[in-house]
């Protein structure tokens, strides 16, 4: 059975719409799995959005993400510009699973830790996200 959309608007308090500025990379992806061997997009056992990317993305536009059948969540990230020992104040991470609810975000976000991480990867969102599969 396909799942509902789930549906996702970019806006900046400041800025027009448009591309989406201050970040290298940006994308989404729907995640029915994970490889706890291995950190980042890497890690991620599904399919990356077409629709909501680096060379697509937009504020001011509302995004359905319908592009899979199913999947247990959908992952958001934006991979800040700057130096890199500062990228992780930068970044930005957005968990996303069906549930009805509407929520506002003013500023970067992340998932929920895992409480079995590896120091190695302890500030990788992607990796605590993975505790959750």
């Amino acid at each position: 059975m396909q799942q509902a959309p789930i549906t996702v608007r970019i806006d900046h308090p400041e800025s027009e719409p448009g591309p989406i500025q201050g970040f290298n990379f940006f994308w989404a992806y729907y995640v029915n799995g994970f490889d706890q061997t291995v950190h980042c997009q890497q890690c991620f056992r599904g399919s990356l959005s077409r629709q909501l990317n680096t060379r697509t993305a937009q504020s001011g536009r509302l995004y359905e993400m319908n592009e899979r059948r199913s999947f247990r969540y959908i992952y958001i990230c934006g991979v800040g510009v700057g130096p890199r020992k500062l990228l992780h104040q930068k970044n930005f991470h957005l968990p996303l699973e069906h549930r009805s609810v509407r929520a506002k975000f003013d500023g970067p976000t992340t998932g929920t830790p895992s409480p079995s991480r590896t120091p190695s990867r302890s500030r990788c969102r992607n990796w605590k996200l993975a505790g959750r599969g």
